[in-house]
């Protein structure tokens, strides 16, 4: 769900609007560690194979397949954000196009709270498993999100009696699209109420700690209490 919030947001971004977050993303890696910078333009060098100092799709789902991608997943994540970073429109990506995308990969998907997420989002999530376009999920599309996106696996007893509490019109075989997205969308509601307390709760913990080392002369820094 992080990673559909982020990736309609930028492809909601008009053409110009992309090449400002483009050289936003860039500039973050430039305040990263050289280290990182140098592991970075290591692994795009390493999978230009023609030293033409681009990219083309496949060479970038080899790269992400280097670093733990799946088959499946390097394909999915190219085929969504290629078209999003190549602003040219050439097929291929340059190193600060790569070097943006990795950004979003590692950053900026991680830094969205689940309390973010949006209905609209949910939505977009579920016509992913909607084979048929028909915007209702079968019972194996219903079963096959619920395991990819709560980590749940469900029985079809339990999806019968879940979705008579999504949607009591609900049949045997399938259930309305958008009642899928409202309860995906009310379980992060519920998520990030408990993301937003913990958060809370690490805070005072990190406060408290850093009085107490405080007085003791250690050197934590202070931090302001909530």
């Amino acid at each position: 769900l992080k990673y559909e919030h982020v990736l309609l947001e930028f492809t909601a971004l008009k053409q110009g609007e992309k090449q400002g977050r483009l050289d936003e993303l860039v500039q973050q890696i430039d305040q990263r560690p050289d280290l990182l910078k140098s592991y970075i333009r290591f692994v795009f060098n390493k999978f230009d194979r023609n030293g033409n100092g681009t990219l083309h799709q496949p060479e970038v789902e080899a790269c992400l397949v280097s670093e733990g991608y799946t088959e499946e997943r390097a394909k999915h994540v190219v085929d969504d954000f290629f078209s999003v970073f190549d602003l040219d429109d050439s097929g291929e990506l340059n190193e600060s196009e790569f070097l943006a995308l990795h950004v979003i990969l590692v950053q900026s998907i991680d830094e969205v709270l689940i309390s973010d997420i949006t209905e609209k989002t949910c939505l977009s999530v579920c016509k992913r498993y909607d084979a048929n376009k028909d915007n209702f999920l079968q019972m194996d599309e219903f079963v096959k999100a619920m395991s990819q996106m709560l980590q749940v696996d469900m029985s079809r007893q339990d999806v019968m009696s879940l979705w008579q509490v999504m949607d009591k019109s609900a049949g045997n075989d399938k259930v309305d699209l958008k009642k899928v997205a409202r309860f995906f969308y009310t379980v992060c509601q519920c998520l990030g109420q408990t993301e937003a307390a913990n958060r809370r709760i690490s805070h005072s913990l990190l406060a408290r700690a850093s009085t107490a080392m405080g007085s003791s002369g250690a050197g934590l820094p202070r931090v302001p209490s909530l």
